[in-house]
């Protein structure tokens, strides 16, 4: 008897902490995935490196179209 009790109480409650269905509000969609990266650009195209030195180069992520992405890591 007392588990069937539980189980009457149980439910409600679990019903309740995930939001009891349509009336409980809204929840906003997933942002969208970010555009993928098509293309890297790396500047200076070529170098020079004798040995027991370093170059500073740059990269430059890209789309499809070649526009620019940022905020995007290159290692």
């Amino acid at each position: 008897m007392l588990n069937r009790s539980l189980i009457r109480l149980s439910l409600p409650v679990a019903l309740l902490a995930c939001g009891g269905g349509s009336e409980g509000g809204s929840v906003a969609p997933p942002p969208p995935p970010p555009t993928p990266v098509a293309s890297v650009s790396v500047t200076p195209a070529t170098a020079a490196i004798l040995p027991g030195t370093t170059s500073q180069l740059s990269a430059a992520t890209l789309d499809a179209a070649g526009n620019p992405l940022a905020n995007r890591t290159v290692t």
